[in-house]
């Protein structure tokens, strides 16, 4: 079997493709002029016009009957949806260069501490090309410190290998991904799965920081709090005790999921069945305790996706705003309604709530390391953004 592609073939000068096809393929000079003299023939000047000529092409007399059974061309799938793999060559050089002033500014002996306590995200991570970059990155950087502290054999005679253990406590603790593609974000899992050779730990062991969502699509804290896709809009016919309901609720669940999040990064050393098992029940507890905040920002989304005028989006907003403002004076579960208006937007589109469905990171009394190592002081965010941005191009961009 030989595999041509078709775009090569019809770009390389007809005088040459019998030449191109022997030194490429180990074609004889038979067949090699055979499949060139075809593709003249038919004046095919581009792939797809190469493409039929390819396909129906026979050598007699050769055991395989049909030397040519796959001839694979590019689609538009690829790029329509946005699915571009970054090859190691691209994701290296650009990870390094990301970190490494970064790194630099947390002095010139980082502890390992402050390392595995960074927080790096990429928001379209597709298959996690640039999250296993980083992983690997951090991680080297990680055992530097532990050489430093002499804590290299401590580490060493606790687990087998120390570069898997820190690429595994990486992974865990500092690396979170976003994908809009809920197989993407399987292979994002598997990818990390494989660079850290964590074949003793569940697929499952970063279900807490890699996620399917939307990124481009989700609300903050504050336009939660103000019930509104435009918190600073200055909207003055909300009743404040409704907005003090949704605040309350935001709080409540966020003070708990961030106990529970953080119970699962300090877990990421302890390998063994029985911390992988408690991690999932508290990432169950913790998606559980959120479920009441995400409901909320999933009503305000989908009162602006209900409408495409803005004043019957705001009479959506506020019809929305009375039902929730019920629902949360009572005790009881979220209405059947309220649910289905939930089902109806994400069979649209998967909403992602940055700050609630990593809490941890934006919720109130995150330590900064660039702050404790006297770089200036700033928010308690991502520490770095890295990767290909969700996008679209030309003029469909804004």
């Amino acid at each position: 079997r030989v595999w041509v592609g078709a775009e090569e073939l019809v770009a390389t000068p007809k005088a040459r493709r019998g030449r191109w096809l022997q030194e490429h393929f180990g074609l004889s000079t038979s067949q090699a002029g055979k499949i060139a003299k075809a593709v003249a023939a038919a004046g095919a000047t581009t792939g797809e016009e190469a493409l039929p000529v390819l396909e129906g092409f026979r050598v007699k007399g050769t055991e395989t009957a049909g030397l040519m059974r796959l001839v694979l061309q590019p689609g538009e799938e690829r790029r329509r949806t946005s699915s571009h793999y970054t090859p190691r060559s691209l994701s290296a050089p650009i990870v390094r260069r990301t970190l490494e002033p970064l790194i630099a500014a947390m002095g010139d002996e980082p502890s390992s501490e402050a390392l595995l306590d960074l927080k790096i995200c990429d928001p379209a991570m597709g298959s996690g090309a640039f999250l296993v970059e980083a992983c690997r990155y951090v991680a080297d950087q990680v055992i530097a410190a532990w050489t430093r502290e002499g804590e290299v054999k401590r580490v060493a005679s606790a687990h087998e290998d120390v570069t898997t253990h820190a690429r595994r406590l990486v992974a865990q603790r500092c690396l979170y991904g976003v994908d809009k593609n809920p197989f993407a974000v399987n292979l994002a899992k598997l990818s990390l799965w494989l660079v850290t050779l964590a074949k003793e730990e569940p697929f499952t062991f970063v279900d807490h920081c890699v996620k399917h969502g939307d990124s481009l699509v989700g609300l903050d804290f504050e336009q939660i709090r103000a019930f509104h896709w435009n918190a600073g809009s200055g909207k003055k016919g909300d009743e404040p005790q409704q907005l003090e309901l949704c605040s309350r609720a935001l709080a409540d669940a966020l003070d708990e999921a961030v106990s529970l999040r953080q119970e699962i990064l300090a877990l990421s050393s302890d390998g063994t069945a029985r911390a992988q098992k408690e991690k999932q029940r508290l990432l169950r507890d913790a998606d559980d305790a959120l479920d009441r905040a995400r409901l909320i920002g999933d009503l305000i989304v989908g009162a602006y996706f209900a409408h495409d005028k803005a004043k019957a989006r705001e009479r959506e907003r506020v019809l929305r705003l009375d039902l929730v403002s019920a629902w949360l004076a009572g005790d009881g579960p979220a209405p059947d309604g309220l649910r289905q208006m939930q089902a109806q937007l994400r069979e649209r589109v998967p909403a992602f709530h940055w700050m609630i469905e990593f809490a941890e990171i934006f919720w109130e009394g995150r330590v900064d390391p660039l702050v404790e190592a006297g770089a200036e002081e700033g928010p308690a965010y991502l520490d770095a953004v890295i990767g290909n941005p969700p996008f679209l191009g030309g003029r469909r961009i804004s």
